[in-house]
């Protein structure tokens, strides 16, 4: 008895021991990586799993989950923080979509490494350190989605997050196919978590264009803003890095978790292009609403200006609108005009995908 009652307390002691050591060693950032000398397609993947997930654990249990937690039973985005605990060799994390506790089996754990159990299904993860100095604050940041499948796509298709006043101005699309535009407020925590993700994926440092255009593949580009200017542009078609993912789908998602709902009116006229005599300069969507923004918040003037591009947009309100780049002339339908003044030249006054291109009948 006396043996059976030592051998307990020894186990107990070294579970604790073991769990001790967990707490330290699973503090900081992880991403999902391949399972070392095996086939990724070996594995079976949940249906939902078109990503590589990230964990960020903090201490006092606070976890952060890459891209987040949603349900695709009611189609909801539930926030990516929540918190976790280490038990007898278990992480358990708590699943707000599903109101109940993820239960991880630790297989391995080092300093840099984890390997967990997710129930029969093995995942394999490695410890990242971000440099984030180089990446700087930014005001604005915009995101748009177009075709293709990226969960809760097809319900939002434009975030504009404005980090100054804490507020999202967004568009979703309802059940009669309408599009109706809403504004709403965000916490602290969600504004600094996108933040926080757009530095870790070392946004000023990528590509301007990931993948190529792929028939039925969703498309997806970011303007990020500072000092009233795009200081950043990206459109992806697909391929892009994990980080820049997480990143963007959590600004694609925050109107799920935005407080202060209301409608507010819709200023974007779908900016498609500047038109020249001679060649294009192709907008992103991101890019076009930004423009549209700026175009809804100037003043008018009664300057005269050289019309130097035509613009493509998918409102019909307007008949014509012309430009120089930073004035823009409003030809009305009721053959009035109208003037407006952006306060700068917007075509090289920001950080553009594209530039002008050959018309193709050249």
């Amino acid at each position: 008895m006396k043996a059976l009652l030592l051998f307990l307390l020894t186990f107990l002691a070294l579970s604790c021991t073991q769990d001790n050591q967990y707490d330290t060693y699973i503090l900081g950032d992880w991403i999902e990586t391949e399972p070392p000398n095996k086939i990724k397609d070996s594995i079976e993947i949940p249906l939902e799993h078109f990503y590589r997930l990230g964990y960020t654990f903090e201490k006092n249990g606070k976890v952060i989950t890459k891209p987040g937690f949603i349900n695709y039973r009611d189609n909801k985005y539930y926030g990516s923080r929540s918190q976790y605990k280490i038990k007898d060799g278990y992480v358990s994390v708590y699943n707000p979509s599903v109101k109940k506790w993820d239960k991880l089996k630790i297989i391995k754990l080092t300093q840099d490494s984890l390997e967990v159990l997710d129930g029969d299904i093995p995942y394999y993860y490695i410890k990242k350190k971000y440099n984030t100095a180089s990446n700087p604050d930014f005001d604005g940041v915009i995101v748009t989605n177009s075709g293709g499948y990226i969960p809760l796509a097809n319900q939002i298709n434009t975030v504009f997050i404005n980090p100054a006043n804490h507020n999202v101005i967004y568009n979703r699309n309802i059940d009669d196919g309408q599009r109706v535009t809403m504004q709403g407020h965000i916490s602290g925590n969600d504004l600094s978590l996108v933040q926080q993700l757009f530095k870790q994926a070392d946004y000023i440092k990528r590509d301007s264009v990931y993948g190529e255009m792929v028939y039925d593949v969703s498309q997806t580009s970011v303007a990020v803003l500072k000092g009233n200017r795009i200081i950043k542009s990206i459109h992806i078609y697909n391929r892009e890095p994990t980080e820049l993912l997480w990143a963007h789908l959590a600004a694609h998602y925050l109107p799920d978790v935005v407080t202060n709902i209301r409608k507010t009116d819709e200023f974007s006229l779908g900016m498609e292009a500047f038109e020249a005599a001679n060649s294009t300069l192709s907008l992103t969507k991101a890019e076009g609403y930004f423009l549209s923004y700026l175009l809804s918040s100037s003043k008018s003037t009664p300057l005269q200006f050289k019309e130097l591009y035509r613009l493509t947009y998918s409102d019909d309100a307007v008949g014509k609108i012309t430009s120089d780049g930073r004035y823009y002339k409003y030809y009305f339908k009721d053959k009035t005009t109208k003037t407006v003044d952006i306060g700068y030249n917007f075509i090289t006054g920001n950080k553009l995908v594209n530039t002008f291109k050959p018309n193709e009948h050249q």
